[in-house]
């Protein structure tokens, strides 16, 4: 019984610091958190979702308070990128990350990205 205790609570011990709790009030598991992993997750998913033109889930991944480097907010981005996909229907995508910087909740991702379509 004494060793049954003993193994509860030394594993009790260990997994406590292991959740934390989000801002959201959720709860995660921080062993397994690799922001960088999660940042190209999410840029292979906006890629897959661009070369499909499936604009739905492509901007369910975009926040709502999202500005571009060219200082385009969410509704101004997600008007070009239907005006672009209704313009060039075969467009394809491709990113390459080259180096992505994580502060905080915040991620500044460098990529070259490339486009390719036939002109209508």
């Amino acid at each position: 019984m004494k060793k049954k205790l003993l193994l509860f609570l030394f594993t009790f011990c260990l997994t406590l610091p292991c959740f934390a709790f989000t801002k959201s009030g959720s709860c995660s598991f921080h062993i397994f958190n690799n922001p960088q992993r999660e940042v190209k997750k999410l840029i292979s998913s906006q890629v897959k979702y661009a070369n499909k033109t499936d604009f739905d889930r492509y901007i369910a991944t975009y926040d709502k308070g999202y500005k571009n480097s060219d200082g385009f907010d969410f509704e101004t981005y997600s008007k070009l990128v239907k005006d672009i996909w209704n313009a060039y229907n075969n467009i394809r995508y491709g990113v390459k990350i080259n180096n992505i910087v994580v502060e905080g909740d915040n991620a500044t991702v460098y990529v070259t990205e490339t486009s390719t379509a036939e002109l209508p």
